[in-house]
This record gives structure tokens, sequence and C-alpha cells, in this order.
């Protein structure tokens, strides 16, 4: 009577796991908007900013938002001038970020998403040209 407790128990075990299937999801993966930043019809550029071991994230962000801001004025045939400037002071080099535009036309966008390679640390953000 045990042993066909215990494999009548078995047979439902297997019958009730056989049918469902384990979907693996690769961690490395990029998302669909790094490859189309137009999706859905609308003007996007990805931005992507190596790791900063110096300023750390924040200021990768900042770089990874000012490259896809850059992408979308040319996009749009905007000129845009950006440059880092380096300040040397008494106790070592300190970097400045000075901004000029050179057209009445501004350019403005929202940050739609951002993804961290976990390979190379390389942030990627997504932006897409407001109307």
């Amino acid at each position: 009577m045990k042993k066909l407790f215990f494999v009548s128990l078995l047979t439902l075990l297997f019958i009730g796991c056989g049918g469902s299937k384990v979907e693996v999801v690769d961690p490395y993966a990029k998302p669909a908007w790094i490859s189309s930043p137009g999706m859905s019809g609308a003007k996007g550029y990805v931005g992507v900013a190596p790791q900063d071991h110096f300023y750390g994230p924040a200021r990768q962000k900042k770089i990874a938002e000012a490259y896809a801001l850059e992408g979308l004025s040319r996009q749009l045939g905007v000129t845009v001038t950006a440059s880092i400037a380096t300040v040397t002071t008494e106790r070592g080099s300190a970097y400045v970020d000075q901004a000029a535009h050179e057209s009445s036309n501004k350019v403005t966008a929202t940050l739609k998403d951002s993804w961290t390679d976990k390979k190379t640390k390389e942030l990627y953000v997504w932006m897409v040209l407001d109307n």
C-alpha cells in the first residue's frame, strides 16, 4: 500500500512538472531600443558613455545624454557645440562643462530608458525628441 502511494505521488509530481517550461533570459541581452531608437515612429537617438571611474555614474549619465542630444541635433540639422575644459588648480585638475549653442533652434528630448552593459559597464541612454 505504501509502495502504491509513493509511486502514485511520484507519477503526479512528474506529470505536473512535465508540462511547464522554464524560459531562460539572457542577462547580457541588449534592449531592442538600442538597435532601433526610432521605435514607434518617434525620432530617437541612443547615447553611449564608458564607465567613469573618477566621477561615477552621475557623470557617465550626463555624458551619455549629451551624446544622445548631439545625435538628435544632427538628425534635425541643428548645430550644437559642446566642450569639456580642463582647469588646473593648485590641488590638481578639475573638469568644467561648457556648452555653447550656435543656433536659435532648441532641441528638447525626453529620457525614455537607460541600460548598463554588465560586461563593459557602458551606459546606454535612449532619448526621444519632444513634440
